[in-house]
């Protein structure tokens, strides 16, 4: 199998982690009748497994394992250490061999990245904690780093890809007689996601033993509250209507005395229960109001004692949508020093493409609705056409290889709720399309975009078709001109 897709993936009985793939192109592959394999994954029990990296501060990074790190290991990744940003840079990225045929992802591939660099690289006293001092993080994007040689070797090297991000919460804790200090970072400011998420990191577990002692324990943050509950709208598109304005409360419990900042302002907080709940709850204001480096800037100082149970402390919005109480995601923390990067996603034209041009979008319709490539008996655009086919209405979103690619070669991907079926009737005639049911009776279509009714009880097989409906030989029959005007008109929006 020279493709492999990632179709799902599950934890199994024993553990092992089961991949599902199949054959053929993206997004859809060969087809209910294409080769797939299994994959089980199983863990040795022995090698250090890397569980958790952060930016601690503008310039150090930490990548903690849950366990030791053997000297050899040791000093091949303190020696062979590399970092790579960008806006949508990911750990592992040079194995991906495969990509959706999208205009968003090509642009995505497209994006520059950038070698963050790495000055030293140090082992934390336990062996268990990798120490990067790196230059000044001055990107708030994606960073994925590489320990060892990018690719297996013959001295077969062990490879480590993990990723990081500037998101978190900058912790520092006080020992009540000054004795201790901790200064470090973590994921969330709620204490039971903080900490079930650095459960195997050794940096983090004195961390939790001493909050049940005396000391203070400090929190910053810079908050994300914009789009709470809108979703993002996808590159390229537009909405036709305006949300109502999101407005955004944050709630803050704890179980001991608390001291919020929001914005460099101090919030007050009211006992709900005297002597074990405290909360604050912060209203939503302008940030406009706050100077910049304090915009949206949450502080926490978290009066600790001794005592035999552990400290709760979470954090909560509603809007003025849905009064309910939801946790906040970590995408919504950065870290007070990370830079403030609203970025404008990239708009997708496709006119500018070199192989559009000439391209006319008026002359590509009419080839489109015409009898020649007869695209539209069955499939719809824009509201209008067939429906036996997939809705081509989100080509634009799509980049112009995959598109011509898959009016060139149409088994390269079969979309599976178009999948044509053999059916066989009890007369002993074959049909073959994609069905559509409704109720008793079964709607069949053809290449040429008619559908057959049948009964369901005159069915006496169904089996899927291994080869798409849409027949090859169109760019062929067509021409290179009337080509380029019909991918004009699929790959562009009205103007």
């Amino acid at each position: 199998m020279t493709n492999a897709l990632l179709v799902d993936a599950c934890v199994g009985p024993s553990g092992s982690l089961v991949l599902a793939t199949h054959s053929g192109g993206p997004d859809w592959g060969s087809g209910p009748n294409g080769v797939g394999k299994l994959f089980r994954v199983d863990y040795d029990g022995v090698s250090p497994q890397p569980v958790r990296a952060w930016a601690r501060r503008p310039n150090e990074v930490h990548v903690a394992f849950d366990r030791p790190i053997d000297a050899a290991t040791r000093t091949e990744w303190t020696s062979r250490v590399g970092v790579e940003g960008g806006r949508y840079v990911a750990a592992g990225d040079r194995f991906e061999a495969i990509r959706p045929g999208y205009a968003v992802v090509e642009r995505q591939v497209r994006t520059p990245r950038f070698s963050h660099g790495v000055h030293q690289a140090t082992f934390s006293a336990d062996h268990r904690t990798l120490v990067l001092s790196t230059a000044p993080h001055r990107a708030h994007v994606g960073y994925a780093v590489t320990l060892g040689p990018p690719a297996p070797d013959a001295n077969n090297s062990t490879t480590v890809d993990v990723a990081y991000d500037l998101h978190g919460v900058e912790a520092v804790w006080q020992a009540a007689d000054a004795s201790e200090l901790w200064s470090n970072w973590l994921p969330h400011v709620d204490f039971a996601a903080a900490r079930s998420l650095t459960a195997a990191s050794a940096d983090h577990q004195c961390l939790w033993a001493a909050l049940q002692t005396r000391g203070t324990l400090r929190l910053r943050t810079r908050l994300d509250l914009k789009n709470m509950l809108h979703p993002a709208v996808q590159p390229g598109a537009s909405l036709d209507f305006a949300y109502p304005e999101e407005t955004v409360d944050v709630v803050v419990e704890a179980s001991r005395p608390l001291n919020v900042l929001w914005q460099g302002r101090p919030i007050e907080a009211t006992p709900s229960d005297p002597g074990s709940q405290y909360v604050v709850r912060i209203p939503s204001e302008s940030s406009d109001e706050a100077a910049p480096a304090l915009a949206n800037v949450l502080e926490i100082h978290l009066a600790c004692q001794p005592s035999a149970t552990a400290p709760h402390l979470s954090v909560a919005y509603r809007t003025s949508e849905d009064a309910r109480l939801r946790a906040l995601p970590l995408r919504r923390f950065s870290m007070p020093w990370a830079p403030v990067q609203n970025d404008v996603p990239e708009q997708i034209d496709n006119r500018s493409l070199p192989e559009l041009a000439g391209g006319d979008w008026q002359r590509g319709r009419e080839i489109f609705y015409g009898d020649k490539a007869a695209c539209s008996k069955c499939h719809l655009i824009r509201g209008e056409g067939g429906k036996i086919g997939p809705n081509l209405s989100n080509l634009p979103q799509r980049d112009y290889a995959s598109v011509l690619r898959d009016i060139t070669d149409p088994n390269y991907a079969l979309n599976p709720d178009f999948v044509s079926q053999v059916v066989v009737l009890e007369t002993g005639k074959t049909l073959t399309g994609p069905i559509r049911a409704d109720g008793d009776t079964l709607w069949i279509g053809n290449a040429d975009g008619v559908e057959t009714p049948i009964l369901r009880s005159d069915v006496e097989s169904i089996v899927p078709a291994s080869t798409s409906l849409m027949p090859k030989g169109i760019p062929e029959a067509l021409g290179s001109d009337a080509m380029r005007d019909l991918l004009t008109f699929l790959l562009n929006e009205p103007q």
